[in-house]
C-alpha cells in the first residue's frame, strides 16, 4: 500500500522549478493582490473618516463598525457562493479593477463628503465585501481546475502570498 501511493506521488520540484512554476502564477495572484489592496485600504482608511456627521468622532467609529459588519456579511455570502457561481479568469480581473473603484469612490466620499448617505455607503460596502470574498473562492476554485494534479497544492500556497501581500501594503 505504501508503495503504490510512492509511485502515484509527483516527483520533486528543485527550487528553481518551483519558483518558474510561481511565477506562472500571475493571473490569479495579480486579482487576489488588488482586490485585498483596494478592500484592505478602504477599510483601514476612508472607511474611518466617514462619518454622520464626519465631525463627530463617536459617529465615525460607528460607521466604521457598521461598514465593516456589512462588509463581513458581503463576504459571507460570496465565500459560501463558490458551489453557485464560478467565474472565469475574465471575470476574476474585471472584479479587482471595480474594487479598486470602490476605493476611489470611497476615498472622494470621505474627502469631499459626496453621496453622503448612510445606507447607500453601507450598501456599497456589501458589494465591496462580495467582490473580495468572490475574487477570493474563485481565485483557487479556478486554479484547482486548471493547475495540474501535482502541483495544485503548491499553486494553493504560493497564490495565497499574494492576498497577505495585499493586506500588508494597504496599510
Amino acid at each position: 500500500s505504501s508503495s503504490s501511493s510512492l509511485a502515484s506521488s509527483p516527483a520533486p520540484m528543485s527550487c528553481m522549478s518551483r519558483f518558474l512554476f510561481a511565477r506562472t502564477l500571475w493571473p490569479y495572484m495579480i486579482p487576489l493582490f488588488l482586490v485585498y489592496f483596494a478592500e484592505y485600504a478602504m477599510q483601514s482608511g476612508t472607511w474611518a473618516a466617514i462619518g454622520f456627521p464626519v465631525t463627530d468622532e463617536s459617529a465615525r467609529k460607528a460607521f466604521y463598525q457598521q461598514a465593516n459588519w456589512v462588509y463581513q456579511g458581503g463576504v459571507f455570502v460570496s465565500r459560501s457562493s463558490g458551489r453557485f457561481w464560478r467565474a472565469g479568469i475574465a471575470a476574476l480581473w474585471a472584479m479587482p479593477v471595480v474594487q479598486c473603484f470602490m476605493l476611489v469612490f470611497f476615498y472622494l466620499v470621505a474627502s469631499y463628503q459626496i453621496m453622503y448617505d448612510a445606507a447607500f455607503l453601507l450598501v456599497l460596502c456589501f458589494f465591496v465585501g462580495l467582490l473580495g470574498g468572490a475574487v477570493y473562492v474563485n481565485a483557487f476554485n479556478i486554479i484547482s481546475r486548471e493547475v495540474e494534479e501535482g502541483k495544485v497544492e503548491l499553486a494553493l500556497a504560493t497564490a495565497s502570498v499574494a492576498d497577505s501581500m495585499g493586506i500588508m501594503l494597504s496599510d
